[in-house]
């Protein structure tokens, strides 16, 4: 990240629905089979 820049705060503006973390087997997965993990949750 470069220095000084500014990051909008999601979480502080109240547009968090749900947090969650891919299990660390996961990281290196495809796209379609990481939101397939998620949408089964």
């Amino acid at each position: 990240m470069k220095l000084g820049t500014q990051y909008p705060d999601f979480k502080k503006a109240g547009l968090i629905i749900k947090s969650d973390e891919l299990p660390e087997e996961m990281w290196l997965a495809s796209d379609k089979q990481q939101f397939k993990w998620l949408d089964a949750r």
